[in-house]
């Protein structure tokens, strides 16, 4: 769903929220990252703290940093099985 569709469905949804957190239950129902979140529901006349996008901000980033180590350490483990197989396949059974 894009940005239009989101917003026009996210009226009724706020209507019908109950939940505490209004950022994280919006993230979770339409998919979206915090950033998307925080500025969708301002768009939508919601009140933030002044250093709230701030703080916002700095989470998506180690959200990122996070998912890019996670996702180089699956590849180091999997050039390393790799390695290990080549190395099996070329000793002798004899």
């Amino acid at each position: 769903m894009n940005r239009a569709g989101r917003l026009q469905s996210a009226k009724h949804w706020l209507e019908k929220y109950i939940g505490e957190n209004i950022l994280t239950g919006y993230m979770k129902h339409f998919g979206v990252d915090r950033l998307c979140a925080f500025i969708e529901l301002k768009m939508l006349g919601k009140k933030f703290p002044p250093d709230y996008e701030e703080h916002i901000k700095q989470l998506d980033e180690a959200d990122k940093k996070s998912k890019a180590t996670r996702k180089q350490k699956k590849k180091d483990a999997l050039k390393a099985e790799e390695g290990e197989k080549i190395d099996l396949s070329r000793m002798s059974l004899s």
